[in-house]
């Protein structure tokens, strides 16, 4: 169970650092 919270925080983590114009320039 801990491994599935670090894969979720680290999932959240990284949609956050992505930035959002990437998606309306695709």
């Amino acid at each position: 169970m801990a491994n599935t919270g670090m894969a979720i925080a680290k999932s959240i983590e990284e949609s956050n650092r992505k930035p959002k114009k990437r998606d309306a320039e695709d």
